[in-house]
């Protein structure tokens, strides 16, 4: 949580994600630890699918 939140928001990296991310975000979404994280969208590899325009 920020005061005064970004008006953007960066990728922590460019380019696509690699598989290894991939699964590791799956894991964390299907454990306990997740259990806060709901009605989001995650983009992977930087991209939402669906999204024609933001």
């Amino acid at each position: 949580m920020s005061p005064t939140p970004a008006t953007e928001v960066r990728p922590g990296r460019p380019g696509e994600s690699s598989p290894d991310q991939i699964a590791d975000l799956i894991t964390f979404l299907l454990s306990p630890r997740a259990a806060a994280v709901s009605g989001e969208s995650i983009a992977v590899g930087h991209r939402v699918d669906g999204i024609t325009s933001m």
